[in-house]
């Protein structure tokens, strides 16, 4: 993989906050403009991957990649994604 300048990486700060059901509900029902119908949460499940025979690291990294490419390939440069998100998903 290539070396990223630490400057570029220093200066790359994403804050993420994941809200629980209660919170987006609370939220919504606050705001008062319209009504939640239905609300589905997604975790990433180590079991239910390996028994689909792929492994815990590639969700996460699939995940993570989804939620973040676009913010990482503008800060960064789109070059870097595949190797980046490879050698992720190998790590977790």
């Amino acid at each position: 993989m290539e070396e990223i300048e630490e400057e570029k990486l220093n200066s790359y700060e994403i804050h993420f906050y994941a809200p629980s059901a209660a919170e987006i509900e609370s939220e919504v029902n606050k705001e008062g403009s319209f009504e939640l119908e239905k609300l589905e949460m997604f975790e990433v499940d180590k079991e239910w991957a390996s028994k689909d025979g792929i492994s815990a690291g590639l969700v996460y990294a699939k995940t993570v990649r989804a939620a973040q490419e676009s913010m990482i390939a503008s800060h960064f440069g789109e070059e870097i994604l595949d190797k980046m998100f490879d050698t992720y998903g190998q790590d977790v």
